[in-house]
């Protein structure tokens, strides 16, 4: 914690979100980003899942990307490197070209396989935890989020790796609305991932205003 301190001494840091697990901020010193999740002392077992599931993935191209697990005294934290923003909100915010994403959601599918041979499922793929990283015409996707991962080791591992296939088929046929009728083209799922994104930003004001 103290290395995560001295290291980060002065970063400015923004909300990014609220999960069903803890709250994600992002820290800048204006040239370096690191993304860090706050997991309530409560909700050990997902930090464990989530901490063992991004330790099977390190170093896999396409996956979240660890810089530190802290143990603090309220909260479990997880740090990693900053992928870029959702394609959830890429697309609202209309940053993302056609061309972009349909290479996204091939490198999604790649990343994907990767992860399976890696001996874990995601479980929880859909277009808010995808981040992108746009390059003028180029773009790196990443899958985030690994907290309700699962293991070869666990029982069911090739059901699971069928869910994520669903998911990511589920995840294609948005996409190819979006590309057929244009970022207005809105699913259920989409309309509840922005009233996350609202109460997440609500809530996080209040905190602010109280103190």
């Amino acid at each position: 914690m103290a290395e995560y301190l001295k290291r980060t001494k002065g970063w400015r840091p923004s909300f990014l979100g609220r999960g069903a697990f803890g709250v994600v901020n992002l820290v800048s010193n204006g040239q370096e980003k690191l993304v860090v999740k706050l997991i309530d002392r409560l909700e050990e077992r997902s930090f464990l899942r989530e901490a063992r599931a991004l330790s099977k993935v390190s170093g896999v191209d396409g996956l979240q990307q660890v810089e530190a697990v802290v143990l603090d005294h309220e909260y479990f934290i997880i740090i990693s490197q900053f992928a870029g923003a959702s394609l959830g909100v890429s697309i609202e915010k209309q940053q993302v070209s056609p061309a972009q994403l349909e290479a996204a959601l091939d490198q999604v599918c790649a990343a994907l396989k990767r992860m399976h041979k890696a001996g874990v499922t995601h479980l929880d793929l859909h277009r808010d935890n995808v981040c992108l990283l746009l390059e003028e015409e180029r773009v790196r996707a990443t899958l985030i989020d690994l907290g309700l991962s699962r293991f070869e080791a666990e029982q069911h591992f090739e059901e699971n790796k069928q869910a994520d296939r669903r998911a990511y088929r589920k995840l294609g046929v948005e996409m190819k609305a979006v590309l057929e009728e244009g970022p207005a083209a809105e699913d259920e799922g989409q309309r509840k991932g922005k009233e996350r994104r609202k109460k997440g930003k609500a809530k996080e004001a209040k905190k602010k205003l109280s103190r």
